[in-house]
């Protein structure tokens, strides 16, 4: 996927600009990495509180990915659908 990203922004990005749109995909990427692994490790924790006799809050928690994985691409879907509205109404 990174390399996907990558060769599209090297596109249609001016050169002038293409190190910072590649910096900013960069952090955005690890951003959202980190995100997910905070809620990750928040959930194992709150499997591990609800039942402390738990022997693999991982596996537990692994239960949780497919409305983990619906959540996010609920949120994202709406977030796109609303960038794109906005960006048809300006150009």
């Amino acid at each position: 996927m990174t390399f996907c990203t990558s060769h599209y922004l090297n596109e249609i990005t001016e050169s002038s600009r293409r190190a910072t749109v590649l910096s900013f995909r960069s952090l955005a990427q690890n951003l959202a990495y980190g995100g997910m692994n905070i809620l990750f490790a928040v959930l194992m924790a709150a499997v591990k509180l609800r039942d402390p006799q738990i022997v693999d809050p991982f596996g537990a928690a692994m239960k949780w990915l497919p409305v983990y994985a619906a959540l996010l691409i609920i949120v994202l879907a709406i977030f796109s659908a609303r960038m794109l509205g906005s960006a048809r109404t300006r150009g």
